[in-house]
């Protein structure tokens, strides 16, 4: 996977974005189909669109969501003793 580039989809006429306070934010639901994934938990803000309500995010937390952090050392073994305990 590449990084985002946030010139690139600031450009995008398929998704739809917002400025607030400096920041853009962009349609989860249209960054979804642009990138062929899936963003339905990645955490996101409603906002009025047009007039309807969207859900969006910024360019940080939809990179967080494709790319997850890997568990430490000690989560993975936590992870496994519970599958022990099963």
């Amino acid at each position: 996977m590449e990084k985002l580039n946030k010139e690139q989809l600031l450009k995008e006429d398929t998704v739809r974005k917002v400025q607030l306070d400096g920041v853009d934010y962009f349609s989860v639901d249209d960054m979804s189909k642009f990138l062929k994934e899936d963003f339905r938990m990645m955490r996101s803000m409603s906002l009025s669109y047009d007039g309807e309500t969207l859900e969006f995010a910024t360019i940080e937390q939809i990179e967080k969501a494709r790319y997850p952090e890997p568990l430490s050392e000690f989560n993975k073994l936590l992870l496994k003793a519970r599958r022990l305990d099963q």
